[in-house]
């Protein structure tokens, strides 16, 4: 549990810094083309900005999740040690 517990701190932790040093986390990538055959520069741009809002969204969302399962893990962690003593 302690394993998990740990492991889920740093996941965390990492997209944290990736969140403040405005960087992608790895894995959330998003590097899909339109499936259209000529695009504008402009509609390139859009395409780029609303991919990288998604990612954003998806970081927040990660951030989120893992934080709420480690403090879940924490509780279990805490009532196992107190049953035990």
């Amino acid at each position: 549990m302690c394993k998990r517990h740990l492991s889920y701190e740093h996941h965390n932790r990492y997209l944290s810094v990736c969140k403040e040093e405005a960087m992608v986390a790895k894995g959330l990538r998003l590097k899909k083309k339109a499936n259209i055959e000529v695009v504008s520069g402009c509609f390139e741009e859009d395409w780029g900005s609303i991919l990288m809002d998604a990612l954003k969204k998806l970081q927040d969302v990660l951030v989120r999740e893992t934080e709420n399962v480690k403090c879940g893990l924490t509780e279990e962690i805490l009532e196992r040690d107190f049953i035990k003593d």
